[in-house]
Order: C-alpha cells, then sequence, then structure tokens
C-alpha cells in the first residue's frame, strides 16, 4: 500500500513512544503528529490530515468517542483505530458506531499493532484478536426479523454499493471501482440508508456482520 500519514492520541507518553518505535520501522507507515488530549488532536488533525488515527478512549479534555463523533462528521476519509484497555462489548459498540474503523487492546503484540494499523489504512475493520469472538455476538443483539426484507428490496447496483461501502471505501473509491461517479454513488448509498434505516458508513458495517455480508476474515 502506499504510505500512510499517522496521528497518535493518547494521554500516556509512553504508549505514545512506544508506538511511534513500532511503527517508524514501518516503511509503508509515518508518523506525522502526536497528541495528549482530545482538544489538542481535533488541532492536530486539521492541520496534518493524517490518513489514520490511533486514539484512546480515555483523553483528558474532550474524550475520544467524541473525537471519534467530530472526525468523522467533518473527515469521512480519515480511519481511525481505537488503542485502548476496555474490553466491555459497549466500548466496542459505541466505538464503532462512532465511527471507529478499528478497536484493538493494549495487550495486543507488536505484530498484530502492525497489522491492525495496516488494515485500518487500507479501509478495513479490524478488530483485537482477543475479542474478535464477540463481534458477532455484539451484532447479534441488534438483529432483527426484518433485516432481510430490506436488503432484498436493494437493487444489484445498490447491493455493489453496499458491499464496498462495508468494506471500508469512501464514496469517491467505490464511484472509481464500479465506474460510477461520486455524485451518483452518494444517491445510491443514500437509497441504501434510506431502505435499510441506517445513518452512517458504521451503521453500514455492523448491518452487514449481522446479515453475514461481511466476516472478520474479510
Amino acid at each position: 500500500m502506499s504510505e500512510a500519514n499517522v496521528v497518535i492520541a493518547d494521554a500516556q507518553v509512553v504508549v505514545r513512544e512506544g508506538l511511534k518505535a513500532l511503527l517508524d520501522a514501518v516503511p509503508s507507515l509515518r508518523i506525522v503528529g502526536e497528541s495528549d488530549n482530545g482538544v489538542d488532536v481535533l488541532q492536530k488533525v486539521a492541520a496534518l490530515r493524517p490518513n489514520v488515527i490511533i486514539i484512546s478512549l480515555m483523553l483528558p479534555g474532550i474524550s475520544g468517542l467524541d473525537v471519534i463523533k467530530q472526525v468523522r462528521s467533518h473527515y469521512r476519509d480519515i480511519k481511525i483505530l481505537v488503542f485502548t484497555t476496555w474490553t466491555h462489548e459497549a466500548y466496542v459498540r459505541e466505538a464503532l458506531s462512532s465511527g471507529a474503523t478499528g478497536y484493538l487492546l493494549k495487550i495486543a503484540t507488536s505484530d498484530e499493532i502492525i497489522e491492525a494499523v495496516r488494515q485500518v489504512a487500507q479501509g478495513k475493520l479490524y478488530i483485537s484478536e482477543s475479542i474478535a469472538h464477540r463481534v458477532q455476538a455484539i451484532v447479534d443483539t441488534k438483529a432483527n426479523p426484518a433485516i432481510s426484507d430490506g436488503y432484498e428490496a436493494l437493487t444489484n447496483r445498490e447491493r455493489d454499493v453496499f458491499q464496498l461501502a462495508a468494506l471500508g471505501n469512501t464514496c469517491a473509491e467505490l464511484a472509481k471501482q464500479l465506474f460510477i461517479s461520486p455524485r451518483t454513488a452518494e444517491t445510491h448509498l443514500a437509497h441504501i440508508k434510506s431502505k435499510l434505516a441506517l445513518h452512517n458508513q458504521s451503521d453500514i458495517i455492523l448491518y452487514a456482520f449481522r446479515r453475514g455480508i461481511l466476516t472478520l476474515e474479510d
């Protein structure tokens, strides 16, 4: 993959330094900034426009979850990897619903950290190996009998758009892959969200897991 610019946001200097030392050795990744609080990371994102943010849920000033929501509302192309000690399913659900592209525990090995950042940078969903088995349980609790009806109502083109969006592609990226204009892609996404009662890309990803369209191996 091409080089990805990364911003690290964590209140603990030892965590930031550890991630920098690890990721600086990866040719495809470049650390362009770091922050120890929520306000500063938003300023860094605005100034540096990174491809990836590695963020703790516990940040002073503005919480990690609120940072994720604000970044997602202003910069749809930026990928967000949560790096945390919190293992409860509720935090995973909230992070993904807020717009995170990945959820990684701080007990991860160096190899897993590198792999997680690489996958998130490529627009893929990544869940920490130690809690991956819980993801299906999370999405299963949101399942309902009408789920197949909504999906069956999608046109073939809308299903193509849905599947690419569920894999983390932006409107511009999926438009390029389907040889359609970004405006047409946006129209298809709007129709999909309306038919399936979804609000954002994270909802699409969770829906894809619930229906079995997307798996952890994708």
